[in-house]
Order: structure tokens, then sequence, then C-alpha cells
């Protein structure tokens, strides 16, 4: 009984520092954010050359990929990555409120929690394709919301943190010039993600169809937005100055 106390204790503190070395590793996160990317742009790619008729961009939606009836060669292999894509998008849901955690708990929290649904949402897009209209457009619609929200509300504690990091302002930030031109791209992709959104909701509610383009402008920005994740987070942005401190040292 002692033993498997003391084996209980070896596992949990393990774990607690393999949780430990992700959450201050920002390399093994980008290598993570990466490969969601990859699996997302693999099988979209793959249910194009499959799709009954040319697609266009254009004329298709996102979920027409994922069509019983338009695509019944490459559905299958969409509607699976979608359904991985959401559980792997929790992770790194949970990676961005925990380095957030620290001066913010409760909106790290929020963060967490809209970014958990929509994880949820996410895998149910692919396991509801659109045969399935009602729930297929509920789970869509929670999922490109959320996603979005979760990206606002990480924008708005990055900045946060950014700016306690320099001491109360974000102005003069006291970084490289890479890095500030990195943020002000995150603002950029930020912004692009936002108006992706805006004008595909006001699209569907004034005409109540998709418009295909602001669907995939949305799904790029989703991405970028993951990339930026991985550039200008706090903990990378400390690591490179602790880098470059270091290297003025030596010079």
């Amino acid at each position: 009984m002692e033993s498997l106390t003391i084996n209980k204790t070896v596992v949990f503190l393990n774990c607690k520092n393999v949780i430990k070395k992700v959450k201050t590793n920002p390399t093994i996160h980008s290598a993570f954010v990466f490969s969601i990317i990859i699996l997302i742009i693999t099988v979209c790619t793959y249910a194009q050359i499959n799709f009954s008729r040319p697609y266009s961009i254009f004329k298709n939606t996102i979920s027409d990929q994922g069509s019983l009836l338009l695509n019944p060669r490459g559905q299958k292999v969409w509607n699976l990555g979608i359904i991985c894509a959401g559980i792997l998008f929790l992770p790194h849901v949970l990676y961005l409120s925990q380095i957030m955690c620290v001066g913010t708990p409760i909106a790290s929290q929020i963060l967490l929690i809209t970014g958990s649904i929509s994880s949820i949402t996410f895998s149910f897009v692919g396991i509801f394709p659109a045969e399935f209209k009602i729930p297929h457009c509920i789970f869509a619609g929670i999922t490109f919301v959320g996603i979005c929200l979760v990206a606002n509300i990480y924008f708005f504690l990055n900045l946060k943190k950014l700016r306690d990091i320099n001491g109360g302002s974000i102005l003069n930030i006291n970084f490289s010039q890479n890095y500030k031109l990195e943020m002000i791209f995150a603002g950029l992709v930020h912004l692009f993600l936002d108006i992706a959104l805006i004008i595909f909701l006001i699209q569907f509610i004034n005409q109540g169809k998709l418009m295909p383009i602001s669907e995939w402008a949305y799904l790029l920005g989703v991405m970028l937005w993951m990339i930026t994740t991985t550039r200008s987070s706090p903990i990378t942005i400390q690591n490179k100055n602790k880098s470059e401190i270091l290297n003025n040292l030596q010079l």
C-alpha cells in the first residue's frame, strides 16, 4: 500500500514536471500548433482534389468539403480531420490559458471555457456534415464566434502582460525591432480575423446564406492567429529578451 502511494506521488510529480516543461517551452507549443495547421491544410487539399466537381473557394463553402452528397469520395477524410483538429485545439487553448493565468485568473478561465466549448463544437462540425443542416450550422456558428472570442481575449491579455513586463507601458516596449514588428503583425492578424467574422455574420444575417470567400478568409485568419501565438507570447518574448541580454554581455 505504501509502495502504491509512493508510485502515485512519483507519477503526479512527473506529470507536473512535463506540464511545466511544455508551459515554459514555446518550441513544443509551436510544433503542436503547426501540426494542427498542417492537418487542416492536408484534409482540405485532399477533399478538394476528390471533390465531385471543380472546387472553388468563391462558390463552395468550407463545409461542402465534408458533404456526403457533394463530396462522396473525400468527405470521410475531411470530416475525420476536422474531428481530430477540434480535439487537438483543446490543448492549444489550455496552453494559452496557462501562460495567461498569473495576474488574470478570471479572464484566463473565461478563455479556457470559451476555447473548450469551441474545441468541442469544432469536432461536432465533422461529426454532423452539411446534410445535418440545423446542428451543423449551430456548431459551426459557435465555433466561428468562440474561436474569435478566444483570439480577442488572448490578444488583450497578451497586451496587458507585455505592458506589465515593460513596467506599465506598451507604447515604448524595450524589445528588439523584429519583435515589435511581430506584435504589429499579430495586431493586424487579429483585426483581419475580426473583420472576416463580421462580414461573414452580416452576410448570413441579411441574406440567410453563406458567403464562401468570407469563410475562407476567416479560416486563414484563425491559422495566422495560431501562428502569432507561437511568436508573440509573453514567455517567447521574455526568453528572447534574456537571449539578447546575454548576447550583448558576451559582446
